[in-house]
């Protein structure tokens, strides 16, 4: 999850190259707390590794993990099996 496309090109270019494909994996551009806020699957495990900051043209709100960080991980837990 991603909102670049070129890092989710990447990503899906690794995944591909170490054979891991299909429907378990998927590639998603929003941001995250959009993402969380609006998922209702759960999972077994999550890698949240966000920006320090970020001002994309993509989103009405700038991103600074001082402030937002701990929302996103309540979000992330609350998705977790």
């Amino acid at each position: 999850m991603d909102l670049s496309n070129t890092y989710l090109d990447w990503a899906q270019r690794n995944m591909a190259i170490n054979n891991l494909t299909g429907p378990k994996h998927r590639f998603v551009r929003d941001d995250g707390p959009s993402f969380v806020a609006s998922c209702r699957e759960t999972f077994d495990l999550a890698v949240v590794d966000p920006p320090t900051f970020s001002n994309s043209k993509r989103t009405e709100e700038y991103w600074d993990i001082q402030r937002d960080h701990a929302a996103l991980l309540t979000g992330v837990l609350d998705r977790l099996t």
